[in-house]
């Protein structure tokens, strides 16, 4: 009696092996910049499309409904602090592996979340959701080889993802909006930078910048040159030594400070 196999059966043996050529190959081509950004942005794109998107269509929908205002996790998963901030930053080379507290902040901000600093059921909600991501990402792309093998050409290990963060450390963040906004932006803070970027954050009484106020004034440390996507965002405003932001512009992976007029496209912040 012969038994028929399918093409899927004959390629599995070898699959890791050609997944590990893949790999190498990949490794070598991301010392080109252009191929670099190409690959991180299609790493977000897979991760988004098979992972992610399906983790929050498989949940109830009172669950995905954060409040009456139309935002949803959805709507939290596209936002820039998520998905042009923390991810792209995540598969970076660096040392940095996001965990519940970083989900956490990213979500609440992207639906500006601190905007109603009394409704703690939707913070509730989003650090529970963050605790699921953290777990299913990891659980997933454990038996994801396409996803593995991305991981692995970055150098990221995925179960460093800490997904048992104690809650009550998470909570401290959202003790106020300071806590909530440092948080975030010293996630792009380079200790070794000499001149920081000043934030202009949103005051704890209303939505809106109150500059006289230093309680609502960070210094991130970062390298202008190099400033990584989801660090310019509306609602907030920015100053590099004297020189205020009047425009900033989205360069592959990167954000621009005050670009040349030659070089304004993609714009993501405007004065």
């Amino acid at each position: 009696m012969t038994v028929k196999t399918g093409y899927r059966d004959c390629f599995r043996p070898i699959l890791p092996t050609v997944m590990k050529f893949i790999c190498h190959g990949l490794r070598l081509l991301l010392n080109l910049r252009c191929v670099r950004d190409k690959v991180r942005y299609y790493t977000v794109l897979y991760l988004f499309r098979y992972h992610i998107f399906p983790l929050i269509r498989r949940m109830d929908q009172e669950d995905i409904v954060l409040d009456s205002s139309g935002a949803t996790l959805f709507r939290a998963v596209e936002s820039a602090p998520f998905k042009d901030g923390l991810l792209p930053y995540f598969l970076r080379a660096n040392d940095y592996v996001p965990d519940v507290k970083d989900f956490a902040a990213a979500f609440c901000i992207g639906i500006k979340g601190y905007a109603h600093p009394q409704d703690n059921a939707v913070k509730e909600r989003l650090i529970d959701f963050a605790y699921t991501l953290a777990r299913q990402l990891k659980e997933r792309c454990r038996t994801d080889l396409i996803a593995a093998c991305m991981f692995k050409i970055w150098g990221k290990n995925i179960d460093g993802i800490d997904s048992d963060t104690d809650r009550s450390a998470v909570l401290r963040i959202f003790a106020g909006k300071r806590s909530l906004f440092s948080h975030y932006f010293g996630l792009y803070a380079v200790r070794t930078c000499g001149t920081p970027i000043t934030v202009y954050c949103p005051c704890e009484e209303g939505n809106y910048v109150e500059y006289s106020d230093q309680n609502n004034v960070l210094t991130v440390p970062i390298d202008k040159y190099d400033i990584p996507s989801g660090f310019f965002l509306p609602g907030f405003d920015y100053r590099f030594g004297d020189r205020w932001l009047r425009r900033a512009v989205r360069d592959g992976v990167n954000e621009r400070f005050n670009p040349e007029l030659s070089e304004y496209r993609n714009p993501i912040w405007m004065a």
